[in-house]
Parts: structure tokens; sequence; C-alpha cells
């Protein structure tokens, strides 16, 4: 997998562009180029641009549950507030493995995660007030 990750000053959100094939290790990865990020506030929002031939396949219900979600405890403390995550997914391929984690209730104290399958739609939910 490659990621780049840039912070957008205005509004105010980290963007990440993913291309290749992604496993938990990568999620992980990129969670940890955020909270190192000098801009990291402990909750700024996040968009997270899947491109079109990226492969989902090797994440599955175990390594949400058993890596990622660890992770995401693990580093509880360097986050002060609830972070709103927008992952734009315009494959059908990997939108029910994104659907999985947007639906894996352990994670709603941590995150307020949505997938969507176009970016207008992710920014304009993404940088909303707080539902």
């Amino acid at each position: 997998m490659a990621f780049q990750t840039h912070y957008r000053p205005e509004p105010g959100f980290f963007e990440t562009t993913i291309t290749g094939s992604v496993n938990a290790d990568d999620v992980i990865a990129i969670d940890v180029e955020v909270l190192g990020s000098p801009h990291w506030d402990g909750g700024k929002p996040r968009l997270v641009l899947v491109d079109h031939n990226v492969d989902l396949s090797e994440i599955d219900m175990a390594s949400l549950a058993e890596e990622i979600l660890p992770h995401l405890e693990a580093a509880r403390a360097r986050r002060t507030r609830k972070e709103r995550i927008a992952w734009v997914v315009p494959n059908d391929r990997n939108r029910p493995i994104v659907a999985v984690w947007e639906l894996m209730p352990d994670k709603d104290s941590l995150q307020d995660f949505k997938s969507f399958s176009n970016q207008p739609e992710a920014m304009s939910w993404l940088l909303a007030a707080d539902d």
C-alpha cells in the first residue's frame, strides 16, 4: 500500500489518499502518521480517499476486531474528542468491507465513521456540525 496524508488548513482536516493493497497494519500506519502530525489537536476530521483500484480484501472482521480496534483503544489517550472520519470508496467491491467497520459498535466511542461513494457527499458530512 502507498498512502499520502496532508493537512488541509482550510477548513482544517486531514486528507489521506490510499492506493494498492491495504491490510490492517496499513490502516494503523495511517492513524499513527496522523497522530504524529504537528497539526494533530486531539480529533480533527479526516477524509480518506480510496483509489478505485485499491484492494481491501485483506481486511476482514477478525482484523478489524483484533488489530485495528485494539490499536484505537491503545491510542485513546491521544484523542481528546471523537474523530469524524469519512472514507470515499468508489469501488462497489470494497464497499462491503468498509461497511463492516461502519457497523461495528465498539468503535463508536472512538470515532464517528461513515463511508461514501463520492467526495462531495463525504465532505459535506465531514465538515458538518455534529449530528
